[in-house]
């Protein structure tokens, strides 16, 4: 049983219905609403009742009685009508199973209530002949909201089995999805439909209150049973003046009720008529319910008084008397208006058919209009045309008190070709309006009551442009990429929180969620690459559209990065793709994807970063990420909370949830630096200085970058450390996680390359490839790794480090992920397992990537925030395959 309310009709009604099949002994059903008597019965078809209109409320209970042949219940059931209830097939014809049934047959679907049209068409109402679809189009009947017919382009083939399905995207007024997909087999004759031979009036009797209405219909059948569609009908009231008929001449017809009493209601089609009997109840007035009230001195509001009958049903038309018990204070007319004469309390009695009650009227002195405009962005009053906002208005007394009911208000704009006041919504409390942005362009909209009046400026602009961010990105198979559209002013002006609509050209290649998310001043959306290929995608607003082309394909890296959650790498066509944590905004991209809860930020497969800018090289720290263009400019995403971006303030640009102040997307470094080299939150410029960023002025360098102390000048960084000279003869100078002071290393040894972090011990390469490692466990002190060994090149992930020989072998050793199989910590490097031949290797915290010389990315370690970039979460003691490559 269904019975859901439908609160957009003035009548607040509930549509009752039963699928076909729950009662299969039920001859007819009678419903009540147990809080307001009302009741209607009508007949059963195929076990089941096609939705009925009746008079309900939220919250009401209605009880369904179906009775047999023999007038025994066979089914009782009680109902709490809901606001919103996913509709549901009541029925079908023809029935499930139905056999002989006739070439030209009505194909109809009875819905549970209204649904939208928009939903309905061969895409969600479909008819197969065995795997194939039979072309023709689907409508509602004439005059009917909840009756979809499909008409088939040709007539229906004899002997054969067809299916009739009803796929869950058809959709209620309120947007609801069908609760289940539905369908139906039945089997043709070989004969057609007959004439007209029996109409039935649904329902076959109601119960109405004076002004209220209900939708009858009128099912036409032939002498065989088979429903006909498209027969002339006629209805007729037998009173009129009892019970009022507003269509005449469809397959429905409203029935209002206008007096008491009883009248027969007679539909007829080629000289065959069925009848319904509509009954009208006299109702006395039960209740009269008056509102307290504070209304300002010298000026005149309507009080607000309900009127009910022994069924708590408002009654329209019914007349009230008025009388004010203390007219020094305040009077009022006849039509329940009230003027204060002074300040202070009058009694103002409300009565109707021997009923009454009072209401406690204050007078008070007008003090101020506080007025609400719903801009899209909180303190920006700016427009585009074409965007609506509502206005809110509340009226006061001197003491900051409201008004209510509010007094009467009227509204104005300055300039209407600028910004129109489109409709007025009066109500108990905050009269509001609807104002309509025109054109470009400054006006003032004011509200004034009770001698009082209040202002506020709208600033009208146009869209001259969306701006889709990549111009152009690259998707894995099976992974997502990010646009992010930017909607702007004639200006040049940025206009956020505006609704982008994304849409592809091609969804079986990349598609697009139907609604977009908020980043920064922007709309994005995430891309699900589907297939390889390419697609357009557009972002529009109010007509105006940018666009952005996606290509999904397979990619290869040049150079990779790790950190402690995340990863990073240069693909060997340009682009840049992170993968793992993007809780504060690492990866370079807004992400949808959730792991570990639903409420984490993260991809578990490679993502592009979201800009146009390319990158040569980069590096990931902690929770940020820093990258070089070929032009060595500087750019960082990520957290931001104590200047990791280096672009001078620590207190945006955008807020990344609880992790504080972040960039998604990658923002310039500030200052004009021009870096050879980037390492952390340090860079080394053209002329060998190096600067480092992040921190504050007490215990690091703040949010711009600052020169490194000392004036020394270096050939290799490694932050925090660096090689003062280039070749075998430089020496390593290291100054600590957010230190500024360079100290030499002890030892007095001199290397070629050098890998630090700040976190555990930091390992270097002396000419030869000898690899020596100090801080941590190692002691202050470079101490020469065991083993022999020698490496091209070295990275150290805090507490084990791996190394590459000239010949690409990997060697790992530490306490970590030594990418060996086991999990055992080695004080002499073990070989990584797979026999693979590298061309350089990132580690850090607790896993490790790397890149081979046929440039292939593989990790190894623990996945827990999909920082392997596998398309999963479980982590792996030996090198694994990112995804997303040939």
């Amino acid at each position: 049983m269904s019975a859901r309310a439908e609160t957009t009709n003035p009548d607040s009604v509930a549509f009752v219905s039963l699928p076909a099949g729950t009662a299969p002994d039920g001859v007819r059903a009678t419903m009540r609403n147990r809080a307001t008597g009302l009741s209607a019965t009508t007949v059963l078809i195929d076990g089941g009742f096609d939705p009925v209109m009746l008079g309900a409320h939220v919250g009401d209970s209605i009880q369904v009685a179906v009775t047999d042949a023999q007038n025994h219940v066979v089914l009782q059931l009680v109902n709490v009508v809901s606001s919103r209830r996913p509709p549901v097939v009541v029925r079908t014809e023809p029935p499930h199973k139905k056999v002989d049934v006739p070439l030209n047959a009505a194909i109809v679907v009875v819905f549970s209530e209204p649904v939208d049209p928009a939903t309905l068409g061969t895409g969600t109402v479909q008819l197969h002949n065995g795997a194939t679809p039979v072309s023709g189009t689907v409508r509602l009947l004439p005059g009917t909201n909840d009756l979809a017919e499909f008409v088939p382009a040709v007539a229906l083939e004899p002997a054969t089995t067809y299916q009739l399905t009803v796929t869950d995207a058809v959709r209620d007024l309120s947007g609801d999805p069908l609760a289940a997909a539905a369908s139906a087999d039945f089997t043709t004759g070989n004969g057609v439909t007959g004439n007209v031979a029996s109409v039935t009036v649904l329902p076959t009797s109601a119960d109405l209150p004076p002004g209220g209405g209900i939708v009858l219909t009128a099912l036409v059948r032939d002498s065989a049973g088979n429903l006909l569609t498209g027969r002339s009908i006629a209805w007729v009231s037998s009173d009129s003046s009892t019970v009022r008929l507003f269509v005449t001449d469809s397959t429905p017809t409203i029935a209002r009720g206008i007096a008491a009493g009883t009248a027969t209601v007679t539909a007829t089609s080629e000289g065959h008529s069925g009848t319904a009997t509509i009954s009208v109840h006299t109702s006395r007035v039960a209740y009269v319910l008056l509102s307290d009230a504070r209304v300002p001195l010298g000026w005149p509001v309507r009080l607000h008084v309900e009127v009910l009958d022994e069924l708590q049903q408002h009654l329209v038309g019914v007349p009230v008397t008025w009388t004010s018990l203390t007219p020094a204070v305040a009077t009022v007319n006849s039509s329940g208006e009230v003027t204060g004469q002074t300040l202070g309390r009058a009694l103002i009695v409300a009565a109707s058919g021997g009923k009454s009650d009072t209401a406690n009227v204050t007078v008070a002195t007008p003090g101020g209009i506080r007025l609400f405009p719903n801009f899209p962005v909180f303190q920006d009053s700016s427009l585009l045309a074409g965007e609506v906002i509502g206005v809110g208005a509340v009226v006061g007394d001197v003491d900051g008190n409201g008004f209510y009911p509010d007094p009467p208000m009227t509204w104005n704009s300055s300039d209407n070709a600028v910004a129109l006041i489109v409709d007025s919504v009066p109500g108990l409390c905050c009269p509001k309006v609807v104002v309509r942005a025109l054109a470009p362009g400054s006006a003032t909209i004011t509200a004034t009551s009770a001698g009082l009046s209040a202002s506020f400026a709208v600033a009208v602009d146009r869209v001259a442009s969306v701006v889709v961010t990549p111009s152009a990105t690259t998707a894995v198979p099976g992974g997502t990429a990010t646009l992010i559209a930017t909607v702007l002013g004639a200006t040049g002006k940025v206009f956020p929180d505006r609704p982008v609509t994304f849409v592809s050209s091609d969804t079986t290649v990349a598609s697009v969620p139907s609604g977009a998310r908020v980043q920064g001043t922007s709309e994005w959306t995430s891309v699900t690459a589907r297939a390889l290929g390419s697609a357009t995608v557009s972002a529009t607003y109010l007509g105006v559209s940018g666009s952005a082309s996606v290509r999904v394909q397979n990619v290869n890296f040049t150079s990779i990065s790790t950190s402690a959650y995340h990863t990073c790498a240069i693909a060997v066509s340009g682009g840049t793709f992170c993968w793992g944590w993007d809780g504060s905004g690492e990866l370079g991209t807004p992400t949808l994807a959730t792991c570990n809860g639903g409420s984490n930020p993260c991809s578990l497969m490679p993502v592009a970063v979201a800009s146009d800018v390319r990158f040569d090289s980069l590096s990931a720290s902690y929770v940020s990420t820093c990258a070089l263009t070929a032009a060595s400019q500087g750019y960082c995403w990520g957290a931001n909370g104590i200047g990791q971006l280096g672009i001078g303030d620590s207190t945006g640009p955008e807020q990344c949830g609880y992790q504080g102040p972040c960039s998604t997307v990658p923002v310039p470094i500030v200052g004009g630096l021009t870096f050879k080299a980037i390492s952390g939150l340090c860079g080394l410029t053209t002329s060998g200085a190096a600067y480092c960023w992040g921190g504050s002025a007490t215990w690091g360098y703040g949010p711009s970058p600052q020169p490194v102390s000392g004036g020394l000048t270096f050939a290799a960084l490694s932050t925090p450390c660096g090689l003062r000279d280039s070749g075998a003869d430089s020496g390593a100078y290291c100054w600590g996680a957010y230190g500024t002071v360079p100290v030499a290393v002890p030892g007095g040894l001199a290397f070629a390359r050098i890998s630090a972090t700040n976190y555990a011990y930091t390992c270097a390469l002396g000419g030869a490839g000898d690899a020596y490692c100090w801080g941590g466990s190692y002691g202050s002190s470079p101490v020469a790794v065991p083993g022999g060994l020698t490496f091209a090149s070295i990275s150290s992930g805090g507490t084990f480090a791996c190394g590459v020989t000239a010949t690409g072998a990997a060697y790992c050793w530490g306490s970590g992920p030594l990418g060996n199989s086991t999990t055992t910590s080695s004080d002499v490097p073990v070989e990584v397992a797979g026999g693979l031949t590298w061309a350089s290797i990132s580690g850090y915290y607790d896993h490790a990537c790397g890149v081979t010389t046929s440039h292939v990315a593989y990790c190894w370690g623990s996945n827990f925030w999909g920082q392997l970039g596998t398309g999963n979460q479980s982590g792996s003691a030996v090198p694994v395959k990112v995804a997303g490559q040939p």
